[in-house]
């Protein structure tokens, strides 16, 4: 059995990436890594354009399923209640016009979580070298550079879709996260 880390315990994961946990619900949050409440990490594999997800219960932890999600998955996150898992994806919003990869924007999966895999529940297009995912209550908050603001979709369980808000920000945000309760 894994042993469970504390607070503020420092721990090493089969990506050799060292965490510090914080609480027992959420653990820590760096660009393309997070760690959701439960026996499961889920990573950003920026190089692959996939996410895999750790089963933290065996011995060593490893990673027990790789999904592909498309061009530079850039942030990754897990609802509070750790039934949703939202992926920011560059899709070559980031390149150049010119680049064979370029597309004019990014893009945001939803995977819903059933016991130790993912599922994909949705996807819908976001701005441009977009990067933070946040969970708040049944939305699903996006930031993106470009654009300079925050872009908000509704998420239940009938789908994902977007309400056509924009938070619009004096400058590009780099990052978003919501205070977990």
């Amino acid at each position: 059995m894994a042993r469970k880390c504390s607070r503020k315990e420092v721990c090493s994961l089969v990506t050799r990436w060292v965490l510090t946990f914080a609480s027992a619900t959420v653990l820590l949050t760096i660009p393309g890594f997070t760690v959701a409440a439960g026996p499961k990490a889920y990573v950003g594999n920026f190089k692959d354009n996939t996410i895999s997800v750790i089963d933290l219960t065996l011995q060593p932890p490893r990673v027990t399923e790789t999904l592909t999600v498309g061009q530079t998955p850039e942030g990754i996150k897990c609802s509070p209640d750790g039934s949703w898992v939202g992926v920011v994806v560059m899709n070559g919003s980031n390149k150049p016009a010119n680049s064979p990869f370029y597309a004019a924007n990014g893009k945001l999966v939803i995977y819903q979580v059933n016991g130790k895999q993912l599922q994909k529940f949705g996807e819908a297009p976001i701005g441009s070298w977009s990067q933070g995912v946040a969970f708040s209550g049944g939305y699903v908050l996006v930031q993106n550079m470009v654009q300079k603001n925050i872009q908000v979709f509704r998420l239940d369980r009938g789908g994902l879709s977007d309400t056509g808000q924009r938070i619009q920000l004096k400058a590009g945000p780099a990052g978003i996260r919501t205070a977990e309760k």
